[in-house]
């Protein structure tokens, strides 16, 4: 834990360091929006002990890709043609999913609740308002400087709004008359064990287009967290997210 939290704290003396050095030289401003998918997953120990909930105990891994959508705003401030530092505001869909098998309550019509041997598959959803920070370098592609590529890298914090899981399969439920009966499942439930923040670091190339009053920004990063977010500590498990990002730059000032 302490050699991760050293990468975030190092990274950010990166960001700011360069933002110094550059801080004497002209600089511009720009605002944007962006908007993109997302692939992420969790990686760390097996998460049973994670999802295990009143009514719910699950063994497994949910170590699979799931799909999400990002979208937000950025302030960009250009010191120099080369580097930018960059704050952005984000809404991010991260998560996992995978197989699960385990026990969970079923509400069994005119008899009561029974639990069931379920087996099926699991799908984390954790949405997170983000904050990354960036320092943003680029360079032309053409003669004209229209067309730029870029590299960035920097720290994002995260506050959580949502923690659920989706399950979806079958459980076998043993009824008082001995007999065994399979009931279809498919309900979302509240994981109370999430960790309320996280904090990782991040990367990203990308092009960018210079039109006449906008720019074109088209951007994949990969982003992976330095917190445990089982806030237990009975596990160590951190999100870890692929994205592909279009965006609308508006300089400002010029």
């Amino acid at each position: 834990m302490k050699s991760r939290v050293s990468v975030t704290l190092a990274s950010a003396l990166v960001v700011l360091l360069a933002s110094t050095a550059v801080m004497a030289q002209p600089s511009t401003w720009e605002i944007g929006v962006k908007a993109g998918g997302t692939q992420s997953k969790l990686r760390g120990d097996e998460i049973y002990l994670f999802l295990s909930q009143p009514g719910l105990d699950l063994g497994g891994a949910v170590g699979d890709y799931t799909t999400g959508a990002m979208w937000g705003a950025y302030l960009r401030r250009n010191f120099s043609d080369v580097f930018a530092l960059q704050v952005e505001g984000l809404y991010m869909e991260k998560g996992g999913a995978g197989t699960v098998y385990g026990t969970i309550d079923i509400d069994v019509p005119n008899s009561g609740t029974f639990p069931g041997d379920f087996t099926g598959e699991a799908t984390v959803s954790l949405d997170y308002i983000e904050v990354p920070v960036l320092a943003v370098f680029t360079f032309p592609s053409d003669d004209a400087g229209k067309v730029l590529l870029t590299a960035s890298g920097g720290v994002y914090f995260a506050t959580k709004t949502k923690s659920e899981i989706r399950l979806q399969g079958d459980a076998t439920v043993r009824l008082p008359d001995l007999s065994n009966r399979v009931y279809p499942v498919d309900e979302t439930r509240q994981i109370d064990t999430v960790r309320r923040y996280d904090i990782g670091g991040l990367i990203g190339i990308g092009v960018e287009v210079g039109l006449s009053k906008v720019r074109l920004l088209f951007d994949g990063r990969y982003e992976f967290g330095l917190v445990n977010i089982d806030e237990t500590d009975e596990r160590s498990i951190w999100n870890n997210t692929f994205m592909l990002t279009f965006g609308l730059g508006f300089p400002l000032g010029r």
